[in-house]
C-alpha cells in the first residue's frame, strides 16, 4: 500500500515547487490527484504520483495559457496502461467534478482569484 502525502503536504509542496501557479489551483490539483488515488486500482489502473503532480503544476507555469485538462492528460495517461472506455469515463468524471473544463487554464484560475479577492 502507497502512503501518499497528506493534502496539506501536498499542497505545500507544489507550491514551493511552482509558486507561480495560483494557490487556489494547486489546492483542486492535488483533491483531483486524491479522488483520482481514491480509485485506483478499482476503476483507473494507475495512480496518480506526487511527482507526476509536480509535472502538472510546472507545466501549468510555463504554460499558463494551456488547457489544464490536457495538461493533465498528457501528464497522466491511465489509458496508456489499458484501453478501456471505462477508464477514460472514469478519469472525465473526475476531472470534471473538480472544475476542469476544456476551458480551464492556469490563467483563468489566476483571474478568478484576483477578481475573488477584489471582491473581499
Amino acid at each position: 500500500e502507497v502512503r501518499w502525502l497528506p493534502v496539506a503536504e501536498e499542497v505545500a509542496l507544489l507550491q514551493q515547487f511552482a509558486p507561480g501557479v495560483p494557490p487556489a489551483l494547486v489546492e483542486r490539483l492535488v483533491w483531483m490527484g486524491a479522488s483520482i488515488r481514491s480509485q485506483y486500482p478499482h476503476s483507473i489502473p494507475v495512480p496518480l504520483s506526487t511527482r507526476t503532480m509536480m509535472h502538472i503544476v510546472n507545466h501549468c507555469a510555463k504554460f499558463p495559457s494551456d488547457s489544464i485538462r490536457d495538461i493533465i492528460e498528457t501528464s497522466f495517461n491511465p489509458c496508456a496502461a489499458i484501453d478501456d472506455t471505462s477508464v477514460r469515463e472514469a478519469l472525465d468524471k473526475v476531472l470534471t467534478a473538480n472544475g476542469f473544463d476544456e476551458e480551464a487554464t492556469t490563467e483563468s484560475f489566476a483571474e478568478s482569484a484576483a477578481a475573488s479577492s477584489r471582491g473581499r
